[in-house]
């Protein structure tokens, strides 16, 4: 029997933001093959990047309604994070093809790998979205976020996945880079023409030593 083998792949809402912000990432499974046993695992790489009190949450399209598994904006899971990060497991529909969802049987072409469900958006609902809160005291600076994949096709063999999203937490220089230089313009502008001791401790506070 052939082995399952998956990849996971991911969008990040964006990549730069303040403290206290919030975005979100995409998270597409790619691959073949049935899964047996399956575990999505989200963490950070440090505890005090996400809001402690509100981290944020997952979002997980498909949901059984009866006798039937459906997909799309109405047919969600919603899972919310911890402040350590979150595990979830994902339903063996969720790995279905696509074609049969459609009730198109065979629509996908001869030697073409089917796309399976994990890998596509559904009305505007991606497989997983995860919505992250930052700390509004988080320190500036390049954070990640670590997405890793385990899953086994015969629950005695597991294979592993990993993904990684980098992130950027900016200061108040970089939010306000403009004013920030015409402030050191000004400040050496004075220094330099009136040998002002107060300006000078001020240019080393805001400019030397960083702010």
């Amino acid at each position: 029997m052939t082995e399952s083998a998956y990849t996971i792949s991911t969008i990040i809402s964006q990549t730069v933001v303040k403290a206290g912000e919030s975005f979100e990432i995409e998270v597409y499974i790619s691959g073949y093959r049935e899964i047996k046993d399956n575990k999505l695992q989200i963490y950070y790489s440090t505890l005090d990047f996400i809001d402690p009190i509100d981290p944020g949450y997952i979002i997980v399209n498909g949901l059984k309604e009866g006798n039937l598994f459906k997909f799309g904006n109405n047919y969600t899971q919603k899972k919310n994070l911890d402040v350590i990060g979150q595990q979830i497991g994902f339903a063996s529909p969720m790995f279905a093809t696509k074609d049969k969802y459609e009730g198109m049987e065979g629509r996908t072409p001869k030697g073409v790998i089917p796309m399976i469900m994990t890998e596509v958006m559904v009305e505007s609902t991606p497989p997983i979205l995860i919505h992250f809160n930052t700390h509004n005291k988080v320190k500036s600076g390049d954070y990640k976020i670590h997405i890793i994949f385990t899953y086994s096709s015969d629950g005695i063999n597991y294979k592993i996945a990993e993904n990684e999203c980098s992130l950027h937490v900016t200061d108040w220089a970089e939010r306000n880079a403009s004013l920030y230089t015409i402030i050191q313009l000004v400040l050496a502008f004075v220094a330099f023409f009136s040998g002002s001791t107060i300006v000078r401790y001020i240019w080393e506070i805001l400019f030397q030593k960083g702010s």
